[in-house]
């Protein structure tokens, strides 16, 4: 039997922050590790097997990362067995855990796997405001676009994409408010059904203040931690 941790939040709502610092505390994140990018220059401190189940699930489902309200994600038993063989390959750790936004979207799923393996499953739901969230991935997207265009950012086909990509800007941030409110819902629902006292609710904009109260509940939780402070990664300008 492992303790797990699971990490769920909205995209660019802190989770790369959020899990880097229990990974440096001593509470394994992933043996293999997403790379690092411009973005989070810091790393995602996503575990790559879980990320690529994600993935490839969303991709079964024809669905982009910004899941909205009313669209469906489908489980077959094929991906069902591909999580519970995963789960066995983590098994042989005291404690661990994993984080991709995605999450949020399938946490009665991994729930229900992992707890019937036998494993003890606990919470950090990361909030963030949503106009936050929102500007962070419209700046993201603009950095995207503007790696994509090369090193002469000055020429061509740069700018007319930068101006569709402009007169898209409405549209994109209803996309990315819309897929904000579907997350919101699912953890909100995920936390009316779940033990509250397995589940602790962090806000982004006061994780440096409560680094304490989120220490000592993991601890209260059965998870050994070693000293690491939040305020040595916490790098508000990366969001």
């Amino acid at each position: 039997m492992s303790k797990v941790l699971l990490i769920a939040g909205m995209h660019r709502s802190g989770t790369s922050i959020l899990s880097r610092w229990v990974h440096e505390m001593g509470i394994n994140m992933g043996n293999k590790l997403h790379p690092v990018s411009k973005p989070d220059k810091e790393g995602h401190y996503e575990d790559i097997d879980f990320l690529n189940f994600h993935r490839k699930l969303f991709d079964h489902n024809n669905l982009p990362y910004t899941v909205k309200n009313g669209e469906k994600i489908k489980i077959p038993d094929k991906f069902k067995e591909q999580a519970i063989a995963l789960i066995e390959t983590k098994s042989n750790q005291k404690q661990w855990g994993f984080k991709d936004p995605r999450t949020c979207l399938l946490l009665p799923f991994w729930h229900k796997n992992l707890t019937e393996q036998g494993h003890e499953v606990y919470y950090l739901m990361l909030y963030r405001r949503k106009k936050d969230v929102v500007k962070s991935l419209m700046k993201r997207l603009y950095k995207h676009h503007k790696k994509r265009a090369g090193q002469w950012p000055l020429f061509g086909k740069y700018w007319k994409d930068h101006l569709k990509l402009t007169l898209r800007k409405k549209e994109f941030e209803k996309e990315f408010s819309d897929s904000y409110e579907r997350h919101l819902h699912e953890m909100t629902g995920f936390t009316l059904e779940a033990n509250p006292r397995n589940l602790l609710h962090v806000q982004y904009e006061s994780m440096i203040k409560e680094q304490d109260q989120i220490i000592a509940q993991l601890e209260k939780w059965g998870f050994c931690t070693k000293p690491f402070s939040l305020k040595t990664i916490f790098e508000e300008k990366l969001l």
